[in-house]
């Protein structure tokens, strides 16, 4: 809540203002099939904003989440490992200045993090065998806002359906009422997918980045799109310079357009690669390695995990 009204809306925060409240009735529920982040966001606000404006009162909306994800964290936490984890899960997510940041913005990513840690508690919970029908109810419930707050979450999605297919013994059961769960995630994304398959031109769905009002929103707030780069950090001119324009990767997908920009993707790809690297070989100093193995695996998810595992 620290000054939370104190900056003005920036300019992804007016996107979603303008998202939220560019029409009324009918022509705003029709534009929210090509919202192209997920239309709960949109609805939400679109209803927070009949009780007020100001900066402060449209960011309280994203506290919310962020406040709730802290006890989720600690459950998830304990579940994996112990009460002790748990509790330190829940302390660095508090203090995170990420989190925190995202928690003051308006925008989806507050509310997508605490549905992400809310779908996966249950699926924990659900591997470890502590899974009732109210936990496979749960778990549809939140795969609902948890596509619709941002359509990335079909990549979580993905890679729990991977450790279900890859869990040593396998369990038909468990991974038929999966299949239930995703298949209603499926349900709930197609008319989006049907909409972007319908426009699937890089230039047309990307770059010009058609929005419910019918001109792109970057170009109506007066902001070029060949100048927004990749990733966004701080917009300072020393980091601008290295990064990668927009239009230029979604029309030329070659390696001739990524050439000039590869010491950047490689030190990007170092900041990936050796941590993950340093991970896994920790994991196999542990003896904790074998237990990773899909064909070792325990039937806890927890033990998998554990640096106990072994």
């Amino acid at each position: 809540m620290f000054r939370l009204g104190h900056q003005s809306l920036w300019t992804d925060e007016l996107i979603s203002y303008e998202l939220a409240t560019y029409a009324k009735g009918a022509e705003f529920w029709r534009g929210l099939l090509i919202d192209i982040h997920g239309p709960f966001n949109s609805v939400l606000l679109h209803g927070w904003t009949r009780l007020g404006t100001s900066e402060a009162w449209l960011r309280l909306l994203y506290v919310i989440p962020g406040v709730l994800c802290v006890p989720v964290v600690w459950r998830l936490g304990t579940a994996l490992f112990d009460e002790r984890v748990g509790w330190l899960a829940a302390v660095l997510l508090a203090v995170s200045p990420f989190h925190v940041w995202y928690s003051q913005e308006v925008r989806s990513y507050a509310w997508a993090i605490l549905w992400n840690a809310t779908a996966l508690l249950l699926f924990v919970r659900a591997w470890d065998g502590k899974a009732g029908r109210g936990t496979w109810a749960g778990a549809r419930r939140a795969v609902r806002p948890l596509l619709l707050t941002n359509f990335s979450a079909v990549f979580l999605l993905a890679g729990l359906s991977t450790a279900v297919l890859a869990r040593r013994p396998f369990s038909r059961a468990f991974a038929l009422r999966w299949v239930g769960v995703v298949t209603f995630a499926g349900l709930v994304f197609l008319p989006w997918f049907l909409d972007w398959y319908g426009r699937m031109d890089a230039e047309r769905l990307f770059v010009e980045a058609p929005s419910p009002m019918g001109v792109p929103l970057r170009v109506r707030l007066r902001l070029l799109v060949e100048r927004d780069p990749v990733p966004r950090l701080g917009g300072s001119p020393a980091v601008t310079r290295w990064a990668l324009p927009l239009r230029q990767l979604h029309l030329d997908r070659s390696l001739r357009a990524l050439a000039p920009h590869l010491p950047v993707v490689a030190l990007g790809a170092a900041a990936i690669a050796v941590p993950l690297a340093s991970g896994l070989r920790a994991a196999r100093e542990r003896g904790a390695w074998a237990s990773l193995r899909p064909w070792r695996a325990s039937r806890s998810f927890s033990a998998c995990c554990s640096p106990r595992a072994t």
